[in-house]
């Protein structure tokens, strides 16, 4: 088998409900491939990515993407008929997986996050996401936590080079919520519920 050298884990913190600011120590970075991002990226009337924080049914801390319209509506597609969320489960012989969650699925791995920390949400426009994949047919964007400002996610490209998942470009920060937020409907599990 092939040595497979890989960053998975960025140690940083996160707010939570107790206050001491720590989410077990760390929070991974999670990758969704350029062929799931441009699926839902190519669904009729996606303006963007929105990337909640979940945690998995094993306890694990990971990110949920969903399109969403000009509005901020989240749209109601299915990328592999289990439902329009998608949430990242790990890396398969260097390539990202994720599983499709329908809508209560998801919102139970939001509830999972809540019951813990203080929920947040990130927007990412389309014009950023096709900016930072290019043309990187054997890559994707890889999300992670930003621990100096609590509550956001920034986004890099990465390629798949020499069996390693390579950070491409320039990072790009994502429109929080709390802070930026929408209409209150228009979310799966809005920040402060």
């Amino acid at each position: 088998m092939k040595n497979i050298l890989l960053c998975l884990i960025l140690m940083s913190c996160c707010s939570n409900k107790s206050g001491n600011g720590q989410f077990g120590g760390s929070f991974p970075l999670t990758y969704y491939t350029s062929q799931t991002l441009t699926e839902i990226l190519d669904l009729e009337k996606c303006k963007g990515i929105r990337i909640y924080p979940v945690i998995d049914k094993g306890g694990n801390p990971s990110t949920m993407i969903v399109g969403i319209d000009a509005s901020g509506a989240e749209l109601p597609f299915t990328l592999d008929r289990s439902g329009p969320y998608q949430m990242y489960t790990g890396l398969q012989d260097v390539k990202p997986t994720s599983t499709g969650l329908n809508k209560n699925q998801a919102k139970e791995r939001c509830a999972a996050y809540t019951q813990l920390r203080d929920g947040f949400v990130v927007d990412f426009s389309d014009d950023i996401i096709k900016s930072m994949l290019g043309n990187i047919p054997d890559g994707g964007i890889v999300f992670s936590y930003l621990a100096e400002q609590s509550g956001n996610f920034e986004a890099q490209a990465y390629k798949v080079s020499n069996d390693r998942l390579e950070g491409m470009g320039a990072k790009k920060r994502g429109e929080p919520c709390p802070t930026a937020c929408g209409v209150e409907s228009n979310y799966l599990c809005f920040p402060g519920r």
